[in-house]
């Protein structure tokens, strides 16, 4: 996914991506898993939720986190309480997870760690797909067994910015 700050959000009104169809995509209501085809294939699936990083009002905010912790103290995460109706800002401060693509990176060494398959794929949307790009170009360098062949970028987002990430 990516940026998901605007409207005040998406972690105030509990909403997430997931592979359950929109009612006004699929027919019958919606609410069929999307995942099911591809499990009956035989693929393993996996996401990685950073919507609580990317909950910023400037999606440069958001962006800027893929690639360093602007203030060297932390990431920056939303979180929302119901039972007050209160969001508030956290740090997420890790000496070995200093972005949220090394996050990524982290997580999927710690699901695929012996990987042994054929390939490995990596799908973004939006601002997703420079994470996508950033948590692989990582898992490239360390030439981890689950470092992906293939990239899927659907409707990439780079601001005027990107280019001094890179």
């Amino acid at each position: 996914h990516g940026w998901t700050g605007q409207g005040n959000g998406w972690t105030s009104k509990c909403k997430r991506v997931t592979t359950r169809c929109h009612a006004d995509v699929c027919p019958d209501g919606g609410q069929q898993l999307l995942v099911n085809d591809w499990l009956d294939e035989g693929w393993n699936v996996g996401f990685f939720y950073w919507d609580q990083f990317a909950d910023e009002e400037c999606a440069r905010d958001a962006e800027q986190k893929l690639w360093f912790d602007r203030g060297g103290d932390g990431l920056a995460w939303k979180s929302y309480n119901p039972a007050t109706g209160q969001t508030q800002f956290n740090s997420y401060a890790k000496s070995d997870e200093m972005t949220v693509s090394e996050i990524c990176v982290n997580q999927v060494k710690r699901a695929m760690g012996s990987y042994k398959g054929s390939q490995v794929r990596f799908v973004g949307h939006s601002l997703g797909a420079q994470l996508a790009v950033r948590c692989a170009s990582l898992l490239h360098v360390e030439d981890h067994p689950a470092a992906p062949s293939r990239l899927a970028l659907l409707e990439p987002y780079f601001s005027k910015h990107s280019h001094m990430f890179f």
